[in-house]
């Protein structure tokens, strides 16, 4: 089957006659919605494999909108006789949305040939089915057809076509990627589902915040219709969500002549216009500034907001990823470390060292497993430098120990050459999962002469435990703290990522003669990474990206941060 729709049409159709006063009629209900069920998906299934429409361009089938089958079966399914729909009309409506391969007169009417045929050879449906009597009086035509017109004009377009996925990256993992997050998992859910307005997983950077959103998506994907997938990687997450790519483009909201609070209300506007529930919105590496728009985020049960943070956000509940237990850290280390060859106890006694940290266990099991370190070497060369205080603050309470960690076992970790060039390039990127092609246009190893080995050494820092990967999405990235471990580590030059930086000054210009500046917006977060790598440089290169950069700010509203930047380029 193309799509499993045929469960949540039928439920559809059937919680809309019993709207309509017609629940007396339904002897047993989920009957009715199974038998129902398996005749539309029986009909996709049928047209798909006789009329096939493949996606193109994110683009997809009309009979894959579940809103579109819902509307053009409750006609057809309660009355017969008053099927009289100005297909024309739909088929017009259905060719402004975007993400919509639209049908023809002949498509419309073999689909519904394939579900009559269907829907006449089911008796037991044919039983369940309501009574003639109530037809006329209950499905007027005209009520339906201003209905089904009114649901195409939504987002210019049928409101539920939309896909699932309402963004382009939605990085979610399988659980057994995870270990000792079950509960928290749970908890989640329940918070959730028990109409909680924004959960809040709040904790040390490293400990596994993502990668429990990630795993919540992916085992709960089914409970939601529909789910979006936001990073905040700038100091303004009103810019990071209507930049977040894909959503302006699914939700159909043209960019021009607008203001980027215009953009982020009208994306808000259509999340809460949505007609089912729930949804999922997650928002990643949040901070503060995204209390300020507590009070226009869609709300329960509409949507469920999962907010990822290092920062306790007032307004939120907040839920505490503490570090791993002792035995799930130990289970931990095992899944990244297969020898076999330590004792337990020394597990143990070694990830105790650093505090049973997620990230730090991972790496460290890596590199125990790749270099045959003894573990008695590992363990004192942490300790070691833990007695040196190299500690870097934590933004809350705490003080975070986990560079002085990664700095010692970087130390021992042996990257050659090429992956130490690589792991630079990295620096200069923001941490989110970038697809790997993407990447290859910015890092453009061509340039460097390393085209050969660019996908051969990212898999080999991927098994060291430096850079993370989304095996489902194809996507990469360095975690703040491994980068923030790699600057103390290494020196960067303007040579090691001069490519790097003409790309993403590109990216950047604005050319007034075809581009939309607010399109540009996508790469603030890209120059700044890059303009924080370099604070004091004042090379050519650099101050052609503080201009670009500069000049994309202020259209942003960032007036002050584009007049520091544009006098660093000017002088």
């Amino acid at each position: 089957m193309i799509e499993s729709i045929g469960i949540f049409v039928a439920y559809q159709i059937a919680s809309y006659a019993i709207s309509k006063g017609l629940d007396k009629l339904f002897t047993n209900r989920d009957t009715f919605e199974r038998r129902l069920a398996k005749v539309i998906d029986q009909s996709i299934d049928e047209y798909h494999n006789t009329f096939p429409i493949p996606d193109e361009d994110g683009k997809f089938a009309f009979y894959k909108s579940q809103h579109f089958v819902e509307e053009l079966l409750k006609l057809r399914f309660f009355d017969d006789t008053a099927y009289k729909v100005d297909e024309n009309t739909i088929i017009k409506q259905v060719s402004k949305n975007k993400n919509i391969i639209p049908p023809t007169l002949e498509q419309l009417s073999d689909f519904l040939e394939i579900f009559e045929k269907y829907r006449k050879a089911d008796d037991e449906l044919k039983s369940l089915e309501i009574e003639e009597n109530y037809k006329e009086q209950i499905f007027k035509n005209t009520e339906k057809l201003d209905h089904i017109i009114e649901l195409l004009k939504q987002y210019g377009g049928i409101a539920g076509s939309l896909p699932k996925e309402l963004t382009a990256r939605i990085p979610k993992v399988s659980l057994d990627r995870i270990i000792g997050r079950d509960t928290d998992l749970q908890n989640l859910h329940d918070r959730l589902f028990n109409n909680r307005q924004v959960v809040l997983v709040n904790g040390l950077g490293g400990i596994g915040k993502t990668a429990v959103a990630q795993v919540y998506t992916a085992k709960y994907w089914d409970k939601y219709h529909h789910i979006a997938w936001i990073t905040q990687t700038s100091g303004d997450i009103m810019s990071d969500i209507i930049t977040t790519e894909g959503l302006l483009d699914v939700l159909n909201i043209s960019r021009e002549s607008k203001e980027p609070k215009d953009l982020f209300i009208n994306i808000v506007t259509a999340f809460k216009k949505f007609e089912n529930a729930p949804n999922l919105l997650i928002i990643d590496n949040a901070d503060n500034s995204l209390s300020q728009l507590y009070d226009y985020l869609p709300a329960q049960p509409l949507w469920h907001i999962l907010v990822t943070s290092r920062e306790k956000i007032q307004k939120f509940d907040l839920k505490k990823l503490d570090f791993l237990s002792k035995d799930d850290a130990v289970s931990l280390f095992l899944t990244h470390y297969t020898h076999g060859n330590i004792p337990e106890d020394k597990i143990k006694e070694l990830i105790k060292t650093v505090d049973y940290h997620t990230l730090t266990i991972e790496i460290l099991a890596k590199t125990a497993q790749l270099q045959r370190t003894d573990i008695n070497t590992l363990k004192t060369a942490i300790e070691d430098d833990l007695k040196a205080n190299v500690y870097i603050d934590h933004k809350g309470d705490k003080i975070e120990r986990v560079t002085s960690y990664l700095s010692s076992i970087f130390s021992l970790s042996d990257l050659n050459d090429n992956e130490i060039w690589l792991m630079k390039q990295f620096v200069c990127l923001p941490s989110e999962f970038l697809n790997y092609q993407l990447l290859k246009e910015l890092i453009n190893p061509e340039a460097h002469q390393k085209e050969d080995i660019f996908s051969e050494t990212l898999g080999e820092l991927i098994t060291k435990g430096w850079i993370l990967n989304n095996r489902e999405t194809d996507s990469y990235k360095m975690h703040a703290i491994i980068s923030k471990v790699f600057i103390k580590q290494q020196y960067i030059d303007l040579i090691d990522v001069e490519p790097l930086i003409h790309t993403v000054s590109e990216k950047l210009s604005i050319d007034q003669t075809k581009d939309n500046p607010i399109d540009k917006f996508y790469w603030i977060p890209f120059g700044e990474k890059l303009s924080s790598v370099f604070p004091e440089v004042e090379e050519n290169i650099i101050s052609v990206l503080h201009n670009d950069l500069g000049l994309v700010l202020k259209v942003r509203g960032d007036y002050s941060g584009a007049k520091e930047l544009l006098e660093k380029a000017m002088h």
